[in-house]
């Protein structure tokens, strides 16, 4: 809901905030009445509190509506910001009248304002007195003021590890291009890819399969997106957010032409055969029936204008709950979402600012060349504090920067970085190749493609004895969080590396004979690699698999032996 604030015509969120700005003017009880009613209607037409942020799911089945509530010190973020920009206010305003003299206000810091490189706004001040322009500044300006540099209260962003997405292994196997893996052809693999095997070594390798990639190593983590209103397959419905164009993602997702055979995005994506532009129940069928209501002309199906009606109001939305208490820990009520495996979980991260300030302590003794317990500014370069500057952490002006600087300098940042909530979705995907490689030695051995119908048993959700493409699933990690001050510089933090190399190991069982012939390393001796005649190999492949294994190299020697 939102209410009017008499001192500085902005619009704020709480009738708490305006009732602690009484001093600004004399408001009498019956206009904080009219307030109060007007509110409560807003709040009725709405039928939703301001403290919910909405949410769209696109599930693989159809897109649902969520409502996050989430809560910092028992208070709304909104509330969260206001109440810490009213505290900072209080420090400035030495005389205690609700506003900011010329000398109060210049001691209002100035964070990254390009007009100034200083700690404080001195008479830069002037710029943020607007409302009105009256030669101080109100809790209402200072606010402002704060929150253009806090940055969006609420969004999201999406993170994806996917080390060997590249990797497309049941593509090279999908001989009758039904985009499945039968039992049949994982079988014939290592025939079928025999012409990718460029080291002759009878596997094949990632980096076989991905040539183009860089095989020294490629970083875990290879995107995630900036803080916006979009992490698939969660989309924020904001305020300002773009409901026509939210609804015409949402119709290319779902809407297929008859011809695609029952696959959603097929006039998109499929044969390029043209999709109706609406949705149908037989298109999202986890969620028609919740939106039906909003099919006005009893089509039974769902057009732009329709689901932008559907987006404008909240209907049957799954409820997520999100608890951030001052003491005790995180809380979260989540429900079940169908077609996809997702984990949501809630945490503030307290422990990462001790573990900054700590840094930079350790840092401070490393470049303080002289050990005089300060830094004079050529020493202060190599301190790596991103973003400040040698004017702005000596607060006295003094031209040293001790300790005490360094970490008022970083709680202040902190503070303001952490009135922020990110809603991060991390996604883990999984391939066909990780799948088969069940030593994760990031190449596949004869061994494993025999075995491939063991390992995708459980990927089989539909029982065919073959391996979907849609059966991969992907698990998605929902983390809602206070945002971490990006303080300590990235040449500084190490990232998990990875090569799509092979990984080989040294054979450790069998007899010597057995160690010495399995050159490719793989665990077992092919009948290329066996040095002896075709009759002993025969002789020692007691399962007639074509390959010697350790165990059946041991029984042969023993036999020997005796």
């Amino acid at each position: 809901m939102t209410r009017r604030c008499l001192c500085s015509g902005k619009w704020k969120t709480s009738v708490s905030v305006l009732t602690r700005r009484v001093t600004c003017f004399a408001v009498t009880a019956a206009v904080l009445e009219l307030l109060f009613a007007s509110s409560e209607a807003t709040a009725a037409e709405s039928n939703e509190p301001a403290t919910i942020h909405r949410l769209i799911y696109l599930g693989t089945s159809g897109p649902l509506f969520l409502k996050l509530q989430l809560t910092i010190d028992g208070q709304p973020i909104s509330e969260f910001r206001h109440a810490f920009a009213a505290r900072q206010f209080s420090q400035f305003d030495k005389d205690g009248n609700g506003s900011l003299a010329p000398e109060e206000a210049a001691q209002v810091p100035a964070f990254d304002r390009s007009t100034s490189h200083a700690a404080v706004l001195g008479d830069d001040w002037k710029s943020l007195d607007v409302t009105p322009q009256d030669g101080q500044l109100s809790l209402s300006e200072v606010t402002d003021h704060y929150e253009a540099f806090m940055g969006p209260a609420f969004s999201l962003t999406r993170r994806v590890q996917d080390r060997l997405l590249d990797v497309d292994l049941l593509g090279e196997l999908d001989a009758d291009h039904d985009r499945s893996v039968s039992e049949t052809e994982l079988k014939s693999g290592p025939e079928a890819l025999r012409l990718l095997d460029l080291d002759d070594d009878e596997t094949i390798s990632a980096a076989e399969l991905a040539p183009l990639s860089d095989p020294a190593g490629r970083p875990a983590f290879v995107t995630e997106t900036e803080d916006s209103q979009q992490a698939y397959p969660f989309v924020l419905l904001e305020a300002d957010a773009n409901l026509v164009a939210i609804a015409e993602q949402i119709l290319r997702q779902y809407d297929r032409s008859p011809a695609d055979g029952g696959e959603p995005g097929g006039g998109a994506a499929g044969n390029g055969a043209a999709s109706d532009g609406e949705l149908s129940t037989s298109e999202i069928p986890a969620s028609f029936a919740h939106l039906v209501r909003f099919d006005a002309d009893g089509s039974k199906s769902l057009s732009i204008s329709e689901l932008v009606a559907a987006l404008q109001q909240p209907g049957n939305d799954l409820s997520v709950t999100a608890e951030m208490p001052k003491f005790g820990r995180p809380r979260i009520t989540q429900p079940e979402l169908p077609d996809r495996s997702i984990d949501f979980s809630v945490k503030r991260g307290a422990a990462v600012m001790s573990d900054t300030i700590s840094f930079f302590r350790i840092q401070f003794l490393r470049v303080d060349a002289d050990r005089n317990r300060y830094l004079d500014a050529q020493e202060f370069g190599g301190l790596n504090l991103e973003g400040a500057t040698f004017e702005v952490v000596d607060r006295n002006g003094d031209g040293q920067v001790i300790v005490d600087e360094i970490v008022s300098y970083l709680d202040e940042r902190a503070s303001l970085g952490r009135l922020r909530v990110i809603m991060r979705v991390d996604l883990q995907r999984r391939s066909l190749f990780e799948i088969l490689d069940s030593d994760s030695d990031l190449r596949l051995t004869r061994r494993e493609f025999l075995l491939g119908p063991e390992r995708i048993a459980e990927f089989d959700k539909n029982h065919n004895r073959a391996l979907d493409a849609s059966e991969i699933e992907s698990r998605y990690r929902v983390t809602i969080e206070l945002a971490q001050p990006g303080l300590i510089p990235n040449s500084q933090m190490t990232m998990q590396q990875a090569s799509t190399n092979p990984r080989l190991q040294e054979a450790v069982s069998g007899p010597e004979w057995f160690r010495r012939m399995d050159l490719n390393r793989d665990g077992e001796v092919s009948r290329r690699e066996f040095l002896g005649s075709v009759n002993d190999f025969a002789r020692f492949d007691a399962d007639r698999d074509g390959a010697l294994t350790a165990d059946e190299a041991q029984t042969a020697a023993d036999s020997a032996a005796n």
